[in-house]
């Protein structure tokens, strides 16, 4: 009985690890790249609130350095235009994204869930106010 326990025990365990391991995180290379960003909703303790921002798209390099940009007419049938632009360096720790603008903003996006085109952040005020940034490969 005490061998089936410990058995069970570790087949747990290792049954843990293999089932949070591979979507807890992001990893340097999965940020590497041109994402175009989106604010699609906020949350104020605890209420709903619809954001409507500007598009942005952030310019991420192997060497942790990069652009932020602020555009118009990203996603209709005019060209994009780029109304604000500024140097960034960032950092990846697994379950952040930690960018520093070039003017001093520095943005904690804690990690919540991705797939092959899109990761999506949060960015917290407090512990009960948030936004939802979804970042989307370019294309």
């Amino acid at each position: 009985m005490k061998t089936f326990k410990l058995l069970l025990g570790i087949f747990f365990t290792l049954f843990l690890f293999y089932a949070c391991s591979e979507d807890d995180s992001i990893n340097q290379n999965d940020i590497v790249g041109v994402w175009m960003v989106n604010t699609t909703e906020g949350y104020y303790q605890g209420t709903n609130i619809p954001v409507d921002a500007l598009p942005q798209r952030y310019i991420f390099n192997k060497d942790g350095t990069g652009t932020y940009q602020t555009l118009i007419n990203a996603q209709q049938s005019e060209p994009e235009k780029v109304v604000y632009q500024e140097n960034i360096t960032w950092k990846n720790t697994g379950n952040k994204l930690i960018v520093n603008r070039e003017k001093g903003d520095k943005i904690e996006y804690v990690f919540v869930e991705k797939s092959s085109e899109y990761m999506k952040y949060n960015v917290y005020s407090s512990p009960d106010s948030y936004n939802i940034y979804v970042f989307q490969k370019a294309k």
